[in-house]
């Protein structure tokens, strides 16, 4: 997606990204343009230390948050995801199919605490989006 000569990508931003408050500021020029939702993946707790990860689910979906994102910082989105491996998915933002890139990460069989899970739900409260994705 191109805007002038610089060319953008959208990064959707699900799990403990969204508790990140110092997301924009870590990875200069993105731009927060709504909520977008994921189908065929689930969120599940998998990732190192209890955190979110995203799993393969032909029934189900997760909703994120959706930023723009250069392309050319990319390299800096990577080291932001530490550990991660990028994918390009397609998803649903306003009801249009769109391209953007997601993480996902080894799985563990560590489990989340009760205040990181307090807290997750705080930040995704404050996101407007769906508590049910949590649970």
């Amino acid at each position: 997606m191109p805007r002038g000569d610089i060319k953008m990508s959208y990064y959707l931003q699900y799990g403990t990204a969204i508790m990140d408050r110092t997301f924009d500021r870590r990875v200069e020029s993105t731009r927060l343009e709504g909520q977008a939702k994921l189908k065929g993946w689930r969120m599940d707790f998998s990732r190192e230390g209890g955190q979110p990860n995203l799993v393969e689910d032909a029934a189900s979906h997760v909703w994120g948050l959706l930023f723009l994102i250069e392309e050319q910082k990319l390299s800096e989105l990577d080291k932001a995801e530490q550990g991660g491996t990028r994918h390009k998915l397609e998803l649903q933002f306003e009801g249009e199919p769109e391209a953007a890139y997601v993480y996902t990460y080894p799985s563990t069989t560590d489990k989340p605490g009760a205040e990181f899970l307090k807290n997750f739900r705080e930040a995704y409260r404050q996101a407007s989006l769906p508590q049910k994705q949590i649970d």
